[in-house]
């Protein structure tokens, strides 16, 4: 491009080991027809071939220049890019991302059309598992319209479908310029920071309705691999920062609309990140300081729907810091270090499956042992018990060193058939001991417990329920399959449905609404051999009837006969859903499924059970006490 043309647009994208998806990215920008553009690749100290394939790229078209420059994260390479731009507009695309054909000339001449500050797009998510829409688009009558950056946060905002992506819009450069627009490095959360800073500050802002950007999802994103608490203190800190722009209006000024619903986004924030705070298992930590406090403080003053909106995020923030607290403070914490020090051995639980009841009393740990999830530990635990598949999200350090005459436990609590790397030579080589729901593992750790005995041998009235169907949302990573089975069921028998908020899983009874209906739909989200959870037991604990669909040995599982309904055993949902409805109507029909609590445990399951008299931990701690016995 020669130096004298004018550039349309210059978009600017950082590169950090991006090298098997930067091809799809660059070509889906450099195919683009109908606009002028300048691309502009900061490789930001990328240690793959993401650096040589820009300059390859730079070679071949004249439009593209190179930055080279040491890590500094994205923010770094924004601003680089920004600092050289001389587009009209600026776009910014991620470099494992993607954008649609020609959508660029698109977003442009919108931009001319309305004379734009900031033209907003629409983008779709797409996962290993195909197409999903993470936000709710903006309403209809918001596009097209041109508005105050103002007022369009405000809207999008009222209708939850503020965005907060910074390559979701395109910005007039000297409008950025006007404002000093730049990225501050809170790494992962710099757009939760730019995005409404600009937005509110921009004169006139158009929600388009051009399909532009195609956003990938990856586990190996930087997103999904920032440390806990990396991402805890960013959003502390984005946080902060949003508090003091925020500070500039006043809630009963002309922007107090704005101010209200600037806290609203802000207090998300807050309980995002102190559900961050409930997941680091270590008392050494000291959380930052936060201005949750501002809340109560100023609640007063707000309009009443962003008040209620505060309110809402303010205490899910409380329970996810009531939850850390009450770590800190239980007996997994607590005078872990004087047991220690007194010459008790000492087992490391590093993660445990979300929302598990260990149901271990610390008098039932023999005496030579403390048991503890307090991470500050893992130099001076003999066991460490790591929980896959999800221990790399968990660990703080890219790696975890084991120490000389160190045990480590492989455990895992998923299903062991939508995990088939766990059985990886390179997976399950550091591990000196597999426990897991497996009746073929080496230590079995099952969902059931010994004291169900007394549960299951209790006589329940069958014939006092008047709801019929009950089901517990959302089923994490269901398949597909199942879920549409699922869904279908729902809509031919009228299931009265529960959402479990991630904030309770593992903190509410699920059985205390059991009890109040004939049938509990019970899917696993996986089907496989042993995989039999607390959706089969819960019910039949409290005197309801699991709709089962998961372990194909499920019989081997069930305390007696017939205690169950069999989805197998139907053809369809439909007929399934006839059957269902003719126990709703027939007393006798539905009291067969409680026959067999007239005779004997079955003994196949007692014979289960009764291993689990002692927890499978203090089984452990025995199994180890062995294996130091023989070195």
């Amino acid at each position: 491009m020669k130096k004298n043309d004018t550039i349309n647009l210059s978009v600017i994208i950082p590169v950090y080991n991006v090298e098997d998806y930067l091809h799809e990215c660059v070509d889906s920008i450099i195919s683009q027809t109908g606009v002028s553009l300048e691309i502009i690749l900061v490789n930001d100290g990328s240690t793959d071939g993401s650096g040589a394939i820009a300059d390859q790229y730079a070679q071949e078209d004249n439009r593209i220049k190179v930055i080279h420059q040491e890590n500094g994260e994205a923010s770094a390479a924004r601003n680089a890019g920004l600092n050289i731009a001389q587009g009209n507009y600026i776009a910014f695309v991620d470099s494992d991302d993607w954008i649609k054909a020609d959508s660029l000339n698109k977003l442009y001449r919108e931009a001319l059309k309305f004379d734009a500050d900031v033209v907003m797009s629409n983008v779709e998510f797409g996962h290993t598992d195909g197409v999903m829409n993470c936000y709710r688009p903006a309403p209809d009558e918001l596009k097209n319209i041109p508005v105050t950056g103002k007022e369009c946060f405000v809207q999008l905002m009222k209708t939850g479908s503020y965005r907060p992506l910074v390559w979701n819009f395109i910005y007039r450069r000297s409008f950025l310029e006007e404002i000093q627009a730049r990225f501050i490095n809170v790494t992962p959360h710099e757009d939760e920071l730019w995005m409404p800073i600009v937005l509110c500050q921009a004169p006139k802002v158009v929600i388009s309705d051009v399909d532009h950007y195609f956003y990938r999802q990856r586990d190996a994103g930087v997103t999904y691999s920032t440390k806990l608490k990396k991402r805890l203190t960013a959003y502390l800190r984005v946080a902060d920062l949003l508090f003091e722009f925020t500070d500039r209006y006043d809630f009963s000024g002309p922007d107090g609309e704005v101010k209200g619903w600037m806290y609203v986004n802000i207090f998300n924030r807050l309980q995002w990140a102190f559900g961050f705070l409930s997941k680091i298992k270590d008392s050494s930590y000291t959380m930052p300081s936060h201005q949750t406090d501002r809340y109560w403080k100023e609640c007063w003053e707000m309009a009443p729907e962003p008040q209620k909106s505060c309110d809402y995020y303010f205490r899910r923030a409380e329970k996810w810091l009531k939850r850390y607290t009450d770590w800190r403070t239980s007996e997994w914490v607590a005078s872990v270090k004087y047991q220690w020090e007194s010459g008790k051995k000492m087992m490391l639980l590093y993660n445990i499956k979300s929302g598990l009841d260990l149901s271990l009393k610390r008098e039932d740990v023999p005496n030579d042992w403390v048991i503890t999830t307090d991470r500050r530990f893992l130099e001076q635990a003999d066991v460490v018990v790591f929980h896959l598949p999800y221990l790399l999200q968990d660990l703080e350090n890219d790696d975890a060193i084991k120490l000389e005459n160190q045990i480590w436990v492989g455990w895992y609590m998923e299903a062991e058939i939508n995990y088939p790397m766990l059985k990886t030579p390179e997976v399950s080589e550091p591990f000196d001991i597999w426990m897991s729901y497996r009746n073929d593992a080496e230590l079995v750790y099952p969902f059931y417990k010994y004291d169900y005995l007394y549960f299951l041998q209790q006589k329940f009235l069958i014939n006092t329920k008047q709801n019929k169907a009950f089901i517990v949302f959302p089923y994490s990573s269901i398949d597909e399959n199942l879920r549409n089975y699922l869904t279908e069921l729902n809509s031919l028998i009228g299931v009265e449905s529960f959402y479990l908020d991630p904030v309770d899983v593992g903190h509410i009874n699920l059985k205390q609404y059991y009890q109040n209906y004939k049938f509990v739909i019970s899917f696993e989200n996986a089907i496989d051999t042993d995989f039999v959870t607390e959706k089969f037991y819960d019910p039949l604990l409290v005197g309801s009837v699991p709709v089962y669909l998961g372990a194909p040995n499920i019989e081997d599982f069930a305390p007696g006969d017939n205690c169950f309904v069999d989805v197998r055993q139907f053809e369809d949902p439909q007929a399934l859903a006839d059957f269902i409805k003719a126990c709703y109507d027939d007393e006798q029909l539905y009291a067969q499924f409680f026959e067999w609590k007239n005779q004997p445990l079955r003994q196949s399951f007692l014979d289960k059970i009764e291993k689990q008299k002692e927890h499978p931990l203090v089984r452990l701690c025995q199994k180890v006490n062995e294996i130091k016995k023989k070195k």
